[in-house]
């Protein structure tokens, strides 16, 4: 039972991020409501905040999920490399530039998460006597990942 309500809640997400993706096809972010994702989910409003606060909190969770991912399938390196991050990063995320972009164009700001995650990921990925987390240069190479991202997308 339990694996049956786990599968369900995946399944629930995955129809509610779909949804959210294909409204952003036509509607700007700031005119995007629940209502209208979970009209295109065919969700209940209360399912979705079953799961989601709000919008801003479903792009929250989906980008963490995304980080929690590449932190997963990038191992930590053994010296700070900006080239060696950089394609991790940008193969990793790859797959998703479609959403990113439907994201940018939709008018969400996408820099806040961004720079969080990034912030996040380049102390995990430079030698933990660097310390890095606090550090201005893991903030400033967030902001130069952030940067060179949105000129990817």
């Amino acid at each position: 039972m339990e694996n049956f309500s786990m599968i369900q809640k995946q399944n629930t997400r995955f129809y509610i991020e779909k949804a959210l993706f294909e409204c952003l096809e036509t509607v700007c972010w700031n005119d995007l409501i629940v209502s209208m994702v979970c009209t295109q989910a065919q969700i209940s409003r209360r399912t979705f905040y079953r799961h989601y606060k709000n919008l801003h909190d479903f792009i929250r969770q989906w980008f963490f999920a995304l980080e929690q991912d590449y932190l997963r399938q990038n191992d930590v390196l053994d010296h700070y490399g900006p080239a060696r991050i950089s394609r991790d990063l940008f193969t990793f995320f790859a797959p998703y530039q479609n959403e990113l972009v439907l994201l940018t164009k939709a008018g969400y700001d996408l820099q806040p998460v961004f720079l969080g995650a990034a912030s996040r990921s380049i102390p995990g990925r430079a030698p933990v006597s660097a310390n890095l987390e606090d550090s201005p240069l893991a903030w400033f190479s967030a902001g130069g990942f952030y940067v060179l991202w949105m000129d990817w997308i």
